[in-house]
């Protein structure tokens, strides 16, 4: 039940522990969340990153990618 509750929050994207954070207004995700919204691993998000798929900014030591940023990269890959 716990593991369902888990998968049904990770789905709907209120997951409190992972919520975007807001940057002047930017809704922007850490590349964990980025994997766990796509599914995929951080390290893939990496690779796309590098590869210029994905729109990525440091910061504070950390890769972010915008909302939109997200979007773009999603209508790229259909």
């Amino acid at each position: 039940d716990s593991s369902r509750t888990m998968q049904l929050r990770r789905f709907l994207n209120i997951n409190t522990n992972n919520m975007p954070r807001q940057i002047l207004g930017i809704n922007m995700y850490s590349t964990k969340e980025i994997a766990g919204l796509l599914g995929i691993s951080t390290n893939t998000v990496y690779k796309y990153a590098r590869e210029e798929k994905l729109k990525v900014v440091k910061i504070s030591g950390r890769f972010y990618a915008s909302e939109d940023n997200i979007k773009d990269f999603l209508q790229c890959i259909k």
